[in-house]
This record gives C-alpha cells, structure tokens and sequence, in this order.
C-alpha cells in the first residue's frame, strides 16, 4: 500500500467517525508515524509502508476514529511558535489561548525587566513559557494542583532552555507562592483555568468531553 493510498482510506474512515479534517488528520498522523512531515507525503505520495509502519498507522487511525484528540496521539503542539509536549495529564494548549500572551506582553511594556509573573493553573507550561521567550528579564512561579501536570510543564519548560527561569510549584492558586516574600509586589497573574460547567459537558465535542 501506498502513502496515498493508505491516506485516502484513512481519510475516509475519520470521515465517516465525524472528524472534520479528518485529510489533514490522517496526513499529520502518517508523517508522525514515518518521522517526516506533511510536505515529503506530497512529494513522495506512491513510496510504501514497511509492515510495521503499517500496522502503526492503522492503530493511530483507529485512536483517531474513537475521538482521541489528535494531539494526544502524537504528543504534541504547536502554541506561540513553539513546540509544546503534551499528554493526558495537561490541556490542550489552544490558539486562543495566546491572547492571554498578547495582552500580557502589552501589559508588560517598558516595566517587563523588573516583572514578577505568577501563572495559575499552568497545565502544559504554555503561558508562563511563551511569556518567559518575550520576557527575558522577568520572573515567573507557575502553579498547578496536579504534579503531573507540572512534570509536562517542567519537560517544556527545559525543551526550550528556560527551566532555571520558572519555578514551578504544586498547589491550589496562589497558596505555594505564600513563602516567598512576594506579597505585594506581583505584576502580572495570568492563568487560563478549566471553565467549562459540568452540566455543559454533554454539549461538547467527543475529544474534549472523553479524554479533556
């Protein structure tokens, strides 16, 4: 079989399980699978699978066809320019989501090589490091209530060789942050917590309900 091929019947099946790019999905998770990326499939569309490859592929599919966030399955994603790890144990960064970078870099203005930062709810790290890259003078705490979470954002934090420039703390809100002597002299919080009600959970896409 080829990459094309192999394509077309994985697009159909994504297809048919109601995923909406499902030819983008299929193409992402191919070139995952064979460690290149989505432009050598259009370049070398007739090459074949080896069999292990194959047998690779259609099991990523098949996670694919049962909703599993396509993020998960090839663990990870792309957020402010950067490459971001992510498992089950974070959300998913989302491009939205860099609004909060946005307003907080025009917030920071001239002050920002002075600032202390403290991001709340940090899950995969993304807000505190995306500001950390814009931001080199500043300080920053990142706080999670799951140490799972926090080990992500320490992967991602080290990735991009900022993990000596974050301290990364595990509690509820700004509880961690009561031993240092910073009462009063925070810039800037930022967070982007879970929101969503649980009685809107039924309403949601399967990725986001079964496995967010």
């Amino acid at each position: 079989m080829s990459f094309l091929e192999a394509i077309n019947a994985a697009t159909a099946k994504l297809t048919a399980a109601g995923i909406t790019d499902a030819r983008r999905d299929a193409e992402t998770l191919l070139a995952h699978g064979i460690r290149k990326d989505r432009a050598y499939l259009y370049a070398h569309p007739q090459d074949a699978f080896d069999d292990e490859q194959r047998l690779l592929f259609e099991q990523v599919i098949e996670r694919r066809a049962q909703r599993e966030p396509l993020q998960y399955i090839i663990g990870k994603q792309e957020f402010w320019g950067l490459e971001f790890t992510v498992t089950p144990d974070v959300l998913i960064p989302r491009p939205e989501t860099e609004l909060v970078v946005e307003r907080a870099l025009k917030f920071a203005g001239a002050e920002a090589r002075q600032m202390t930062v403290l991001d709340l709810c940090t899950g995969s790290g993304c807000i505190a490091i995306s500001l950390a890259t814009e931001l080199p003078h500043a300080r920053f705490f990142a706080i999670d209530k799951s140490e799972s979470a926090l080990a992500i954002a320490r992967e991602n934090a080290d990735k991009h060789g900022l993990a000596q420039r974050i301290r990364f703390l595990a509690g509820d809100l700004f509880q961690p942050v009561e031993q240092f002597d910073i009462r009063g002299r925070v810039d800037l919080i930022v967070s982007n917590p879970p929101y969503v009600r649980a009685d809107e959970l039924p309403l949601l896409q399967p990725e986001v309900r079964d496995y967010e």
